[in-house]
């Protein structure tokens, strides 16, 4: 699709204007959070997984973590896809690697995940055209035109993939993290263009060429996420950002045209609390995060039904261990999810990677033997016909599995013929809490789990029958 650079407004040449920031009453901030509480607007928010890079991005090979059996066996509604241009020189270069194009690569990752019934929340970053390197980090800089241009181009490549995938995807967010530092402690995009980025890509998406008569081109288009930790929120990232666009920037003229200001959701990420696994403490610091990230964007904005969407959000498991990591994933979850302002929140990352050990999967092929228990504390949070968290795969007996049924286990099993069952309950130290026998009748047997009593966490349940030891995680809430 030609994109129309001719719309390039006049608001946005004045890349020199001086002015004084001037705020709305913050208070409207104050209406908007009590119009959630007492009306009550949106139902307990959904969540999903970051699946990390889904192609090589020097051969454009399809990785494994896109597998949908893989995937799918986390029965999770939602997956973060990253766009990554990889050896192509564009969306829309028709060169084969690997025996596809660029579309060709991402419609099978698209339609496999789509088949499955699983929703694409999709990243269209930095990746999807080239690293601005320092072209962005100053404004006005020196070479505003260098600026103008990589987000021009940045905004072409944008349209491009939205145009190839709103049939299937309708949530995409920009540029990931343009906040996050390049050096000491300077932003790797400049809030002002940062402000011209969300611009540009909202006019050419849904407003320009005639897209605003178009439901098709109607997406979501969710600001690039912002990097926020204990230290800093995003807040005044975000608050300068949405300075720039009215001051300097035709947010206004958007506003006035298109009947928003050019950005349907907040993305933001959130990394606090990383050496802490008290409930009231993660808490706490996810909250804060969450308040001052949108306290400062209501200072600005009038759409009360706006949502955050947090595409990332994790802990790892290298120093302080799987238990820490799964408990922290199933705190922040729950605090995610009774957020009203909240829409989506996806917990990062489905593998760990070389650097990085955020993944439910230990970095390998994806076995059963590679599931750390954050697999099971995220599974367990998704509707399952079958919740299977066995540790060791033991290719003896598949007779024998753990199901869950809102907050109520069952062990299910299929038995030959008539036999016994015993089972234990321990806590992830190795005490043994529980312990019950069951004669099992030939044929299909559903066996309840009793849990009641058990402070919420984690714990390990060790099964024998006929000769055969099984054992699964099981996480009580």
């Amino acid at each position: 699709m030609k994109y129309n650079r001719t719309h390039f407004t006049a608001k946005s040449a004045k890349v020199f204007a001086k002015g004084t920031k001037k705020k709305n009453l913050a208070f409207l901030a104050c209406i908007f959070l009590a119009f959630f509480a007492v009306n009550g607007c949106y139902a307990q928010n959904e969540i999903g997984i970051d699946i990390g890079q889904p192609i090589n991005p020097s051969t454009g090979a399809i990785n494994q973590g896109t597998d949908t059996a893989i995937v799918g066996a986390t029965c999770t509604p939602w997956v973060r896809v990253n766009f990554i241009l990889g050896p192509w020189s564009s969306p829309t270069d028709n060169t084969l690697h690997n025996g596809k194009t660029f579309q060709q690569t991402y419609d099978e990752i698209i339609n496999g995940f789509v088949s499955k019934g699983i929703q694409v929340y999709a990243l269209i970053g930095a990746e999807a055209y080239s690293y601005p390197g320092g072209t962005l980090e100053q404004y006005p800089g020196s070479d505003s035109a260098a600026s103008v241009a990589w987000i021009q181009g940045y905004t072409a490549n944008f349209v491009s993939i939205v145009n190839m995938f709103k049939d299937r995807v309708r949530v995409f967010e920009s540029y990931n993290e343009p906040n996050n530092w390049t050096n000491s402690s300077t932003a790797i995009v400049h809030s002002a263009w940062f402000a011209l980025l969300l611009q540009e890509i909202y006019l050419n998406t849904k407003y320009f060429n005639s897209h605003n008569i178009d439901p098709a081109w109607q997406v979501t288009l969710v600001s690039g996420a912002l990097f926020t930790f204990d230290l800093n929120t995003g807040g005044q990232y975000i608050n300068d950002t949405y300075w720039y666009g009215k001051n300097i920037f035709a947010w206004d003229w958007t506003h006035q045209n298109a009947g928003s200001y050019p950005l349907d959701g907040f993305g933001q990420h959130i990394y606090v609390a990383q050496g802490d696994s008290v409930i009231s403490t993660v808490t706490a610091a996810i909250n804060t995060n969450l308040n001052d990230f949108w306290n400062n964007i209501y200072v600005y904005e009038t759409d009360p039904a706006k949502q955050i969407w947090i595409s990332e959000f994790g802990w790892e498991t290298t120093q302080y261990g799987e238990s820490f990591q799964a408990t922290n994933l199933t705190t922040g979850f729950n605090v995610l999810q009774a957020d009203a302002r909240v829409k989506l929140s996806l917990w990062f990352t489905l593998s760990d990677f070389p650097g990085g050990d955020w993944g439910i999967y230990y970095m390998g092929n994806y076995l059963p033997t590679d599931q750390k228990f954050s697999y099971s504390a995220f599974k367990n949070r998704n509707s399952c016909p079958t919740n299977t968290t066995e540790i060791k795969n033991n290719s003896v007996s598949q007779n024998i599995c753990l199901a869950r049924d809102n907050e109520i286990y069952f062990l299910l099993c299929n038995a030959e013929k008539e036999t016994r069952l015993d089972f234990s309950i321990y806590s992830i130290a190795g005490q043994e809490l529980r312990k019950q026998k069951f004669n099992l009748q030939e044929g299909k047997n559903k066996i309840v789990v009793d849990v009641l009593g058990l402070s919420a966490g984690l714990y390990l349940l060790n099964t024998k029958t006929g000769g055969i030891n099984k054992t699964f995680k099981l996480m009580v809430y």
